[in-house]
């Protein structure tokens, strides 16, 4: 084989290994568009039954029956349909009732499908005003809650489907530039790799917050806070409301950690799961 054909392979090989790269961002990324635009956490409500039963609870709600619209809705919950849209609703039925607690609670659990719903997060805001207990957050909460604003801004669905879609981008773009230094291909390499490293952060953050009992809201109106689980001395009061972590359970309480880091024991039916639901 001549010099000239060498390099008229070689440029063929380098054209064929481009084209199939091309085909390979763009495929990544409508599989990251997919990903992202079926993943906002509302579940079709699919099924004649269903929907004439989502019908009756949304009959109910307007009609003021809250009480009957929470139960009608929990029943497509107990049969499989759990979305975002129903677990608002339920929210918004506990708010009508002045159950703050409660409502916080499926407020929570709908924002783990719809985290950008701007109706649900000022209805969170809102809720959380009437509160009666107010706990200071430590600083470095708020600031790491601040710099880690996208990892609350999307489900763990979208954020596990960017860790995968990235990662082939990044070690797809290495395998192009270990054959064609190509501008657009180091860019892609060095964008892919940063959106690996922080999708893949919150990834890790995410895991580690699931670890655990989770998180829990006081449904009770007022919970008393003892030093052990049964008949032990009283040392704070909470309400409903109040937010918290749970860290341990034994028969009938749970041990809790709040914000500020005060800790205690707490009777298991004063409060509601959020987390692990």
């Amino acid at each position: 084989m001549t010099r000239q054909e060498e390099t008229v392979g070689m440029w063929t090989m380098l054209r064929e290994r481009t084209r199939v790269a091309n085909h390979g961002f763009a495929a990544l990324v409508v599989l990251t568009a997919l990903c992202l635009g079926t993943s906002s956490g509302e579940a079709a409500i699919a099924g004649a039954g269903a929907r004439s039963v989502f019908d009756r609870a949304n009959e109910a709600y307007n009609n003021n029956d809250f009480a009957t619209a929470v139960d009608t809705y929990e029943e497509l919950l107990n049969t499989g349909h759990e979305c975002g849209e129903i677990m608002y609703n339920i929210g918004n039925c506990y708010f009508r009732m002045d159950k703050i607690g409660m409502a916080l609670v499926y407020y929570e659990r709908a924002r783990r499908f719809m985290p950008r719903n701007r109706n649900l997060l000022d209805n969170i805001a809102l809720t959380e005003s009437r509160a009666v207990d107010r706990i200071v957050v430590p600083t470095f909460q708020v600031v790491a809650r601040t710099l880690l604003f996208w990892h609350y801004r999307l489900t763990a669905r979208e954020i596990s489907c960017i860790v995968v879609v990235s990662n082939l981008a990044f070690w797809t773009s290495l395998g192009i530039l270990a054959v064609a230094r190509k501008r657009l291909v180091k860019v892609l390499a060095v964008l892919a790799g940063a959106i690996l490293l922080l999708s893949g952060g919150s990834y890790v953050f995410g895991q580690v917050e699931r670890r655990g009992l989770g998180d829990a809201v006081v449904v009770a109106e007022e919970a008393q806070v003892r030093t052990g689980p049964g008949d032990y001395a009283v040392t704070f009061s909470l309400h409903d409301g109040a937010r918290l972590d749970l860290v341990e359970a034994r028969e009938g309480w749970y041990q809790i950690r709040l914000a500020d880091g005060k800790r205690g024991w707490i009777e298991a039916d004063k409060v509601g799961k959020i987390q692990n639901f």
